[in-house]
Order: C-alpha cells, then structure tokens, then sequence
C-alpha cells in the first residue's frame, strides 16, 4: 500500500495499518478477523506492519 511504503522510505514509523479489502465482509466477520489478528499480534509487532484482515478472516 502506498502510504506504508512511503512512510517507510522516508524513515517515518506508523501504529501498523490493517486494510479490509474486501467492503462486502459483515461487520461480525471484520470483528472477528480483528480480534484474530490482536490475538497473534501485541501493538509492538504491529508497528510499522501493514495487514490485510481478509486473511485473517475464514
């Protein structure tokens, strides 16, 4: 994504961004995709990290 690749390059840090690309997934799929991903991730691996939250809901 572009605002993660351009922070990064100019040597900027971000909280980690989570991108949904898919705007059809109900709000009860998102939320339990979310609550997956914090499940595996602390906020400390989730700097400067982007993630998709498709792939982390099934």
């Amino acid at each position: 994504m572009r605002l993660h690749r351009d922070w990064l390059r100019s040597g900027r840090h971000h909280a980690g961004i989570i991108v949904l690309a898919n705007q059809s997934t109900s709000i009860g799929a998102q939320t339990r995709g979310f609550m997956r991903l914090m499940a595996a991730h602390s906020s400390e691996t989730m700097h400067d990290r982007l993630e998709f939250l498709d792939n982390w809901i099934s």
